[in-house]
């Protein structure tokens, strides 16, 4: 069942790991839903709600859709626990060429013995 549409665009492209955006869900005791998301660096906001109509979801269904919501928050914070792991080298290896690059130019480096 498709609630409602929210798109959050028109980001400037950056790096791996640069864009952080933050999003809340909240649902109100009369199956309101509402929805914010923030993008830190610019500060770009964007909001939607989502009003409870007749044969939508009955209170069941939306305490339902709650429990769920917060086991996929866990699986959600695990992945992004997981993917911050597995950046984290090819992060600190771009690092440190950047600042060898930086630091001894380009005309020092090896290519092929």
């Amino acid at each position: 069942m498709l609630l409602g549409r929210f798109e959050f665009l028109g980001f400037h492209p950056a790096p791996q790991g640069v864009p952080k955006i933050n999003v809340t869900f909240k649902i109100d005791v009369n199956g309101i839903l509402n929805v914010a998301a923030k993008e830190m660096i610019s500060g770009k906001k964007k909001n939607i709600t989502v009003k409870y109509n007749r044969g939508g979801l009955s209170k069941h269904e939306i305490q339902k859709k709650i429990k769920e919501a917060e086991i996929f928050k866990l699986e959600d914070e695990m992945y992004h626990k997981t993917t911050l792991c597995m950046s984290r080298p090819t992060n600190l290896t771009r690092s440190f060429f950047e600042n060898f690059l930086h630091k001894h130019g380009s005309r020092n480096i090896l290519v092929g013995t």
